[in-house]
């Protein structure tokens, strides 16, 4: 199918594909290639591979990889790929995974003695901060001393896990607080 509309309506273009096609557009210069298109979509749904229908659809595309698209092609090409399955985000559960978790814990029990020290929590701490923003050392230190249930200065996997989720229920509550202070401030709507 050749696709070739060069007229597109911008203000009632849907605002998500607009939104698209610039973070596409690197040249500003209105003219995208397909496989700059494939690798975009790829980039922002990594599940997408699970999808055969996508996923033949993408490979369609990519036979044209040098072929350049303006805007209103672009939509087309991106309702064909919404209708085989497409959408622009993986479906992922808010927070930190379970299995995250787990690795964060293997990760940082240097010694592998199934149990998490103060030194060990810190450069656990380091790595969660940097992947998740959870930052607040003091806020850990405290946490570790309260789910320490057996008081032995270590943490288990179980107590680690349970830390981690009290973190994660201060952290939305903060930027929930957050966002209410904005919203009073006339920040948000």
């Amino acid at each position: 199918m050749m696709i070739s509309p060069t007229y597109v309506d911008l203000e009632a273009a849907n605002p998500e594909y607009l939104t698209m096609f610039e973070e596409i557009d690197k040249e500003e210069d209105g003219e995208i290639y397909y496989r700059e298109v494939v690798d975009y979509l790829r980039s922002v749904n990594e599940d997408m591979d699970r999808n055969f229908q996508v996923n033949q659809k993408l490979q369609k595309l990519m036979e044209k990889k040098d072929e350049v698209l303006n805007f209103a092609a672009f939509v087309e090409v991106m309702d064909e790929v919404k209708a085989v399955g497409w959408t622009k985000f993986k479906k992922e559960k808010p927070g930190i995974s379970d299995l995250d978790i787990k690795g964060v814990f293997r990760l940082v029990d240097i010694d592998k003695s199934g149990q998490i020290s103060r030194m060990e929590l810190r450069m656990g701490c380091k790595f969660l901060g940097k992947r998740y923003g959870i930052k607040d050392w003091q806020n850990w230190r405290n946490l570790m001393t309260e789910g320490d249930s057996n008081k032995d200065g270590k943490l288990s996997f179980h107590e680690f896990k349970q830390i981690i989720r009290q973190v994660e229920v201060q952290m939305a509550e903060k930027e929930k607080e957050r966002q209410e202070q904005e919203k009073e401030n006339g920040l948000i709507d």
